[in-house]
């Protein structure tokens, strides 16, 4: 989200705290395994390819990649097409902090 103008951000955008289960599948994205301009591009192809065909298997609900912005860190994807979804519970939500866009 932190490279989203400001002008294109939908009114209606929130920030949720979610649950989901410790017993849910999920797989792991090793930065090794990347193309080394991986976070140099914006949407880079071979990162658009690798998620999506992760999302179309549907094996796992979470999939752990590596922060384009932040290395050292991480970010995990849900995988809405797998049955598990339906597990991730709704804790809270709130407003989205418009601090992260760009202005």
């Amino acid at each position: 989200m932190v490279r989203i103008i400001e002008p294109d951000v939908p009114a209606d955008l929130v920030a949720m705290r979610i649950e989901v289960p410790d017993d849910v599948p999920g797989e792991a994205v090793d930065i090794d395994d990347l193309p080394r301009d991986w976070n140099e591009l914006p949407d880079h192809p071979a990162c658009l390819a690798r998620g999506d065909a992760w999302a179309a298997a549907a094996r796992t609900l979470l999939l752990r990649v590596p922060s384009a912005m932040v290395p050292e860190e991480h970010s995990i994807l849900l995988n809405p097409r797998h049955p598990d979804a339906a597990r991730i519970a709704v804790i809270a939500v709130r407003p989205f902090d418009g601090r992260l866009l760009k202005r």
